[in-house]
């Protein structure tokens, strides 16, 4: 009896022990799973980007010991805090730990998924990336702003990371991120499809691409005039265009990409030295075209202390002195400086003062835009880029027709004094003069309308045969000496004789006219397109294969066949395309092109051959 009882309450301390590992088993898994945050099934994304933010889980590593099996342990797994759904961002504060980011994504649907990780324009010193490829095996990827651009995993401006999910397949992915200095915004993360991400790319870089090419017009415009004109101004505004381009490309992440990929320090340098030499640029600027030191002494002065200290700044940021506080006073100094300027310019009735006020709306507008568009008063779906890019090139316009004004003005006191030296010359001699540059003028006009009326074809407003051959000669001596390529395509409305013997000529020379045009708005900017005879067109494409202009005149083809000519309804076209072969004249590329269009017009019309 005695061993019957001794027996049960072994097997009761058992149970109990059983019970209470059951449950401390139960309370971690809950603890992880807590901490994990939300599942993201990527088999399910659409077009539009999701936030992150409430899918991560996030764990402070103070002393930047931990790695990637250590997180991975209960003890640690179960420290993971997941963020609010409503958070914008995972937000690190001031501080200078490590953090570790962990990522569960699931693929529910029968196929396999790509998508793409963005961190968007976070300033991330360094990024390790953790994942598991195909076969099951541990990789890792490490790149941030403190490493060379080469190091990401994805060609572009923002940190991004591609991940593939097998169908019906989940995957922790970890981040370790960390910086030399605090990170003191939240990181925005989001995850899209590759297709769509592909085409918010493509869209993003085309809405950067108006601000740069505005700016570079600007650039290349001056620069003539300061070479022409012998202003040294002109090379001022272009000093000031030039920061204000190279700074957006440093605000953006451009820079990095495509000017200083190899020097991490550039980039981190690249925005504190170019807003001081913007500022530089444009104190200077400010100076000469309000003429501060005829119109206000005082001020100039104090407006040169002002450029002395930017300067002084700007070495020793360049020498690595961490001075960025000072740094983010001198913005508001100094715009403050230029106001202030512009409006005692204004006041003693400076001409350029006003356009230099007008010029500080954009900037100014954009900032306050931008300002209210983050703290939720102005909801908006323009970029914060694009605000800050379009003030930017109204200042940049607004400085560009205060020059202008002043070349105006300039140009009228010379005007001046040449009347007046004039009026004291003989009248004879001033009309003979006047006379002589009047019919210089005319016979000038006549030449350049007789070399244009002979290249010119009259019925289309192409280029004629003559100048398609004389096109033809220069490519082929460009190819000859660049190893560059260029194409042919050889065009011939299919069946034009019927539309002349049914409808008459003056109907057929409208068909010729809508054909040209339509061919026209077709092409590129550098194709030269032209009649080459009767109802046969020719295509000169630089720069461009056989293949390429094989798939341009198929869009032709199919634009043109879509077309409802006026009378004649539908017309086709047929196509012969040949590229530039070594040792080719121009008689063998064009009968290339020729055989090609025949074999079109033999194998049934309306389509695009090549040789």
């Amino acid at each position: 009896m005695t061993e019957f009882i001794s027996a049960a309450m072994t097997a009761h301390r058992t149970n109990r022990l059983l019970l209470a590992l059951l449950l401390l088993g139960l309370s971690v898994w809950a603890g992880c799973a807590v901490a994990a945050g939300k599942g993201l099934d990527v088999g399910q994304l659409g077009e539009k980007p999701v936030s992150l933010t409430e899918y991560f889980a996030v764990l402070e590593d103070p002393k930047a010991a931990l790695s990637l099996l250590d997180v991975q342990k209960p003890e640690i797994a179960s420290r993971f805090k997941a963020e609010p759904a409503s958070a914008s961002g995972v937000d690190f504060g001031d501080s200078c730990s490590a953090f570790w980011l962990r990522l569960t994504l699931r693929n529910n649907a029968s196929h396999s998924t790509e998508s793409v990780i963005d961190f968007g324009k976070s300033k991330i010193g360094t990024v390790v990336f953790y994942y598991e490829d195909e076969n099951g095996v541990s990789r890792s990827v490490t790149t941030g702003i403190s490493l060379p651009f080469e190091t990401r995993p994805y060609n572009h401006r923002n940190l991004v990371f591609p991940v593939t999910l097998a169908a019906h397949r989940a995957q922790t992915y970890y981040f370790r991120l960390q910086s030399a200095d605090p990170v003191r915004i939240p990181v925005r993360m989001r995850i899209l499809t590759s297709t769509a991400f592909h085409e918010y790319e493509v869209r993003d870089y085309l809405g950067h691409a108006w601000f740069f090419g505005m700016a570079c017009a600007m650039i290349v415009f001056n620069l003539l005039l300061a070479l022409i004109l012998r202003d040294t101004v002109y090379l001022q505004y272009v000093g000031f265009v030039f920061c204000v381009t190279l700074q957006a490309a440093a605000e953006t992440g451009m820079g990095f990409q495509f000017l200083w990929r190899d020097s991490p320090r550039a980039d981190f340098l690249a925005m504190p030295a170019l807003v001081l030499s913007s500022h530089l640029a444009l104190i200077s600027l400010l100076r000469r075209m309000v003429d501060t030191a005829r119109i206000m002494p005082r001020y100039d002065r104090v407006l040169v202390v002002i450029w002395y200290i930017h300067f002084f700044v700007l070495i020793a940021v360049v020498c690595s002195y961490r001075i960025f506080g000072l740094f983010n006073l001198l913005v508001p100094v100094v715009m403050t400086a230029a106001l202030v300027a512009a409006l005692l310019g204004i006041l003693k009735k400076e001409r350029g003062a006003i356009y230099f006020l007008a010029a500080f709306i954009g900037p100014i507008a954009g900032a306050i835009v931008n300002s209210s568009h983050a703290s939720g008063l102005m909801p908006i779906d323009i970029p914060p880029e694009t605000l800050t890019e379009g003030g930017a090139v109204f200042e940049m316009i607004m400085l560009a027709f205060a020059l202008a004004d002043r070349y105006k003005q300039f140009r009228q006191e010379k005007d001046r004094a040449q009347r007046e030296t004039i009026e004291a010359q003989a009248q004879l001699n001033s009309n003979l003069e006047w006379l002589v540059e009047i019919r210089t003028k005319e016979l000038s006009e006549s030449n350049k309308k007789l070399e244009h009326l002979s290249v010119t074809d009259k019925l289309t407003g192409l280029s004629n045969r003559l100048k398609l051959e004389q096109v033809i000669e220069d490519e082929l001596n460009r190819s000859r000496h660049h190893s560059s390529l260029f194409s042919l395509v050889l065009i011939d409305i299919d069946a034009f004789k019927s539309v002349n013997d049914t409808y008459g000529h003056p109907i057929g020379d409208q068909v010729l006219i809508e054909v040209a045009r339509l061919l026209l708005e077709g092409v590129r900017e550098a194709d030269c397109v032209g009649r080459w005879g009767g109802e046969e067109y020719l295509i000169i494409c630089p720069d461009m294969d056989a293949g390429e202009a094989a798939a341009l005149a198929e869009t032709l083809r199919r634009k043109i066949d879509a077309h409802a000519f006026a009378v004649v309804g539908n017309k086709t076209l047929s196509f012969g395309v040949s590229g530039y072969r070594n040792g080719d004249t121009p008689a063998r590329i064009m009968k290339r092109a020729d055989d090609a269009l025949y074999r079109a017009k033999k194998n049934g019309r309306n389509r695009v051959e090549s040789v």
